[in-house]
């Protein structure tokens, strides 16, 4: 009598059923290209309700917790693992880390943004004012004057948005978000003036007398101008306060793109 043997009897059946394993492998791989895809993006549609939520918050000037901006970035991450490449969702979740107190991170989202859209002025005016905050006062200059520069683009941008869009708005939403960005840009174009006057003059301070270009007589004018204005305006100029944070036209169109995405996954 034969001795039986497990390994002649496996290799027989591995060799008998190797199109069996082929079949049920390529079934599996299929699930694991689609399902995963289709839970995470449906968690994700319905996630978006905290979204509503913080523009609404934000909006109404109600007090954030750490917590809440926390929540808001694992968001956006989220929703860029599922649809890559959103600058507005970049810059959001650079304001997030700003409000965290995580400058170092919240350059590293800004840089993503801009990479992503470069035409959007907020994006350069924000990371300005993060160099700004760190002592970094060439950087500062740079972003500030990119995003002057670039000014003109982010709203003729925003209104070919609006016409492409907004004639199958029922209501005026996208002529309000128009408004209120142009208002916005208005400010902000003030502010990235002074920012730039202030940069050249903090960087000519640190320069010293002998390398610096403003004389004695000068800097101590406008020492006295800068601290005046700071002593009144402190909070108006704090990075955490000129931050952008995008309530409008991103969220609409990362919402679209969701649910597009989503139609496109049920139809495969």
């Amino acid at each position: 009598m034969k001795k039986f043997s497990w390994i002649k009897y496996f290799r027989v059946a591995f060799t008998r059923y190797l199109w069996l394993y082929f079949v049920v492998g390529f079934i599996f791989f299929q699930l694991a290209q689609r399902q995963p895809f289709q839970v995470e993006l449906a968690r994700l549609g319905n996630q978006q309700h905290f979204e509503g939520e913080l523009v609404e918050r934000l909006s109404e000037g109600q007090e954030m917790r750490s917590f809440d901006f926390v929540r808001a970035i694992n968001y956006y991450k989220e929703f860029l693992h599922m649809l890559p490449g959103q600058d507005y969702a970049y810059g959001n979740t650079g304001y997030c880390y700003v409000q965290l107190n995580n400058l170092s991170k919240a350059i590293k989202f800004y840089d993503k943004a801009i990479q992503a859209n470069p035409y959007i002025y907020s994006y350069l005016f924000d990371r300005g004012m993060i160099f700004f905050d760190r002592k970094e006062y060439e950087k500062a200059i740079l972003n500030f004057q990119q995003a002057l520069k670039v000014m003109p683009q982010t709203l003729d941008y925003y209104r070919k948005l609006v016409s492409r869009i907004g004639a199958t708005n029922s209501n005026n939403t996208f002529s309000r978000y128009l408004a209120i960005a142009a208002n916005q840009a208005k400010e902000d174009e003030f502010i990235a003036q002074i920012q730039v006057a202030r940069s050249r003059f903090y960087l000519d301070k640190m320069q010293g007398p002998s390398t610096g270009k403003l004389s004695p007589q000068e800097r101590e004018k406008l020492e006295k101008i800068f601290s005046a204005m700071e002593e009144k305006y402190q909070d108006n100029l704090s990075v955490k306060r000129n931050v952008h944070f995008d309530s409008m036209f991103g969220p609409y169109l990362g919402k679209g793109l969701l649910f597009l995405r989503l139609d496109a996954e049920k139809k495969r």
